[in-house]
Order: structure tokens, then sequence, then C-alpha cells
């Protein structure tokens, strides 16, 4: 049975009466069909609206303003269009939208205020944006099906975005072009993103203070996290071929990053840029970066910018390629390589005082350059291999400062070479070779 309550008839319940009668408003509305339009508009305390909406291309407007409003939403089938403000503090909004093969859904709740939550559901090829403005609010987005767009936006202090697209079809494969966008400005903001399917990207915003994580199932994958002013922690998880994740977070002065990426499969991208600056423009901060990755064709790159900065790499597969550059004006640092397979390279380059680094290759023709230029660096290089006629493995270890101690083994290797070149005073070189046709060379200076 059609069922339809007209918008002049809400809005007449709702604006004619008096303001005691406001406090306590409700409206019920339930439509069938095609093209029905719902406009809902509620002024004042304690307001409740419960729409529903059966066919395709309708459309629904919901304004609430005044504390405690509930919206509670649900367009079935395809091609609906929902549109939700509401304003004030303690407000929330439900909004359902699609089931399984009915999509092309839009669905959109802007809440200005504290203490609010919007909640949207869809199926299938949907599109969800969620806008909020205050402390301590709550957005959820999930998401079933094909080629989904989520985006969040919150401002203010203590908010939580949450976006899940799980997408399957009735055969249990994912199939998906879904893309994710958090954007949080604020203190104390954290932000997850989950998706499983191909294709997927996420990226994430935040300002002062926060979190982020992302985890993606799936191949092609793309997944950047950007976390500005008093950056707290962040984690990648991606897993299937071609994926690329970037984690970049700028702090002030004591306030230590955290970014770790977990990768699983090929040809996999991995960047970890943590810069900070303080109030002279000069790098300052505890940063601690880890990427791990599994698979062939690999690509991680670590630069952090601060003082007692550390850095973790470990790559399983061949062709894999590591970066490790903690740059000037850093003291303390510590970072460490470790590469399983055939041709990899790994660089680890920290200057001024107190570096500590450590590379081990196990493999053939692997390639190790470490250089720290400043006081008590110490340096261990391990490489395990047969090494080829085309590449021999090498490794070169630089270090220019009082109190340098370096340790370079080269077992299994045919054809090995070795550079060790230490300046300065009270430098140690210690150098093992296992192998045919093996060349050291050591170079000390005064």
């Amino acid at each position: 049975m059609k069922q339809r309550i007209l918008t002049a008839a809400i809005m007449a319940a709702l604006y004619g009466v008096t303001g005691a009668a406001l406090a306590g408003n409700t409206a019920t509305t339930s439509q069938t069909g095609s093209a029905n339009v719902l406009a809902v508009g509620q002024t004042g305390s304690d307001n409740s609206t419960n729409a529903t909406q059966n066919g395709t291309s309708n459309g629904g407007t919901i304004n609430q303003s005044g504390s405690l409003n509930s919206t509670t939403t649900a367009q079935n089938n395809a091609s609906n269009t929902l549109n939700v403000t509401q304003s004030n503090t303690g407000n929330n909004a439900a909004v359902n939208q699609g089931e399984f093969g009915q999509g092309s859904n839009e669905a959109t709740v802007n809440q200005t205020g504290a203490n609010n939550n919007s909640s949207i559901t869809q199926a299938w090829d949907n599109t969800a944006t969620v806008t909020q403005s205050g402390d301590n609010n709550t957005a959820t987005v999930e998401q079933d099906g094909d080629q989904d767009s989520a985006t969040i936006n919150q401002t203010g202090s203590v908010n939580t975005a949450t976006i899940d697209q799980n997408n399957w079809d009735a055969d249990n494969v994912w199939v998906a072009n879904n893309e994710a966008t958090v954007t949080q400005y604020g203190n104390n903001n954290q932000a997850g993103v989950t998706q499983s399917g191909d294709e997927n990207t996420a990226t994430v915003t935040q300002y002062q203070d926060n979190q982020a994580t992302v985890d993606q199932s799936g191949f092609t994958n793309t997944a950047t996290i950007q976390q500005l002013y008093y950056s707290g922690e962040a984690a990648v998880n991606q897993s299937g071929d071609n994926n690329q994740a970037t984690i970049k977070q700028d702090g002030y002065v004591g306030l230590g990053d955290k970014g770790t990426i977990d990768q699983s499969g090929n040809n996999n991208v991995a960047t970890i840029d943590q810069s900070q600056w303080n109030g002279d423009n000069v790098w300052i901060d505890g940063n601690i970066a880890g990427v791990n990755q599994a698979g062939n064709d690999n690509n991680a790159t670590v630069n952090q910018f601060g003082d007692d900065n550390n850095a973790t790499i470990g790559q399983n597969g061949d062709n894999n390629v590591a970066t490790v550059n903690q740059v000037q004006t850093s003291n303390v640092n510590a970072a460490s390589v470790d590469q399983a397979g055939n041709n990899n390279v790994a660089t680890i380059d920290q200057p001024q005082d107190g570096n500590y680094a450590s590379v081990n290759q196990s493999g053939d023709y692997n390639d190790a350059d470490v250089k720290q230029n400043s006081n008590d660096n110490d340096a261990t290089v391990s490489q395990s291999g047969i090494g080829t006629d085309l590449a021999l493995n090498d490794v070169d270890v630089t270090q220019n400062g009082v109190g340098d101690t370096a340790f370079a083994t080269q077992l299994g290797g045919a054809g090995n070479t070795l550079y060790i070149t230490q300046g300065g005073g009270g430098q140690f070189a210690n150098v093992t070779q296992d192998g045919a046709s093996n060349t050291a060379t050591v170079t000390q200076a005064p």
C-alpha cells in the first residue's frame, strides 16, 4: 500500500505549533514509489524524524536545529538522494541506503556542535559525505559493494572517524574501486579506514595529536597519511600487489612521531617522511619509523629529521631497495635494515653524532652503503650470498669522526669487494671475508 506524507503537512505540523509543543515533536514518514520528495524541518529540542522511502530516484532533505535531535532514514533500492543537516549538541543521524545490487545512492550529513553521532550504511556503488564541526563527534561510514566513495571531514577536538569498505559480490569475490578520504582538524582526533577489494584508495589528513590507521586488502591499493602539528601515530597495513603507502608527520619539539607500514605482495612502495621543525627552524624531535615488506620488487624509504630517531626496514623478496636517511643536526640516530633475497640494495646515511647503523643482507650480489659523518659512529654490515659475475657484493662504509667503529662480514660470496674509510681518531675496523677472489680495502686517517 502506498503511503505518502506530503511536505506541506509535515512543515505545518512542525512549525505551526507553540514553543511548548516543539520540545516533543516527532515526524514519521513512509513513501513508496519513484521520484518522491521528502522535506522535514524541525526547530527546537528533543525532535525526532523517522523516514522510509521505498523505490528509486527518491529525494530527501532533513533539517534539524536544537538539542538532542535524532534522524533515522532508510532509502531502499537505487538512485536515491538524502541530505541531513543538524545543529547544536547531541544530534544523532542514522542513514541506511540501498540493497545488494541496488546502488547509486548519495548521502550527505552535516552536523554542527558537540557530541554528535553520524552513521551511514550503504550497499552497492554509493557515495557518502559526512561533515562535522565541533568536539567529541563520531562519524561512521560502512559501504558494501563496488565503486563506493566515502568522505569524512571533521573540525574540532576528540573526534573519531571510521570508514569500512567491505566489498564482496554474491560469489564472495571482492570487486571494488573504492575511495576513502578522512580530513580532521583539531586535537586528539582518530581516524580508521578499512578497505577490502581491488584498486582502493585511502587518504587521511590530520592536524595536532592525531592517530590514523588504514587497513587495505587487495592489489593496486594506495594509502596516504599526513599528520601535521603534534603528530601522533600512523599505521598502514596493505596486502596485495602494487601497493603504495606514504606517511608524513610534522610536529613540534619533544613530540615523537611513530610511523609503521606493513606491506605484503609484489611491487610495493613504502615511504615514511617525518619532518619536524622547532621555532628556530631546526629539525628536532624523537621519531620512530618501521617498514615491513614481504614480496618482490619492494622499495622502502625512510627520512627522519630530528634527534633520537629510530628507523627499521625489513624486506623479504627479490630486487628490494631500502634507504634510510636521518639528516643533519640529528643526534643519537639508530637505523637497521634487514633484507632477505637477491639483488638487494641498502643505503644508510646518518650525519652528526652518536649514530648507529646495521645492515643485514642475505642473497646474491647485495650492495650496502653506510655513510656516517660524525663522532662515535658504529656500523655493522653483514652480507651472505654467492655473488655473480655481473654484480658482485659490495660494502662501502665511510665514517668521519672520533671513535668510529666498523664491522663488515662477507660470507659465501665469490669476488666480494669491501671498502672502509675512516677519518679522525680512535677508529676501529673489523673485516671478515669468506669466499674466492675477495677484495678488502681499509683506509684510516689520523
